[in-house]
């Protein structure tokens, strides 16, 4: 994961791509639904912050921020939802930041 987490802050726009290819979100979404670790969770919270940040980045107004389409496709939002309850303050507070910054819903 934190490999993953370098690759985002210093590597290329051609290493995120792979990434995504790869379909981080889906690891991601996984992550999310599975592992309870409020460790692993913050540092995947983290990653998913730097794809949408970059999703919209990229957005140019009058295209969609794929990354975030990309995870809402792979079944992210009812994941980050769930999250909502964790009993870890940070995840909590995190997936708050999350909503409010990407999702307009």
């Amino acid at each position: 994961m934190h490999c993953v987490s370098n690759m985002l802050l210093f590597g290329s726009d051609e290493h995120v791509q792979i990434l995504i290819d790869l379909k981080i979100m889906d690891i991601i979404v996984e992550i999310m639904s599975t592992i309870k670790s409020a460790d692993i969770l913050k540092l995947a919270l983290e990653i998913l912050e730097n794809l949408l940040a970059m999703g919209q980045a990229k957005d140019s107004g009058s295209q969609p921020n794929f990354n975030l389409l990309r995870f809402e496709k792979a079944g992210g939002v009812p994941a980050l939802q769930e999250l909502q309850n964790h009993s870890d303050t940070q995840v909590y507070e995190m997936v708050g930041s999350l909503i409010d910054k990407y999702f307009d819903y």
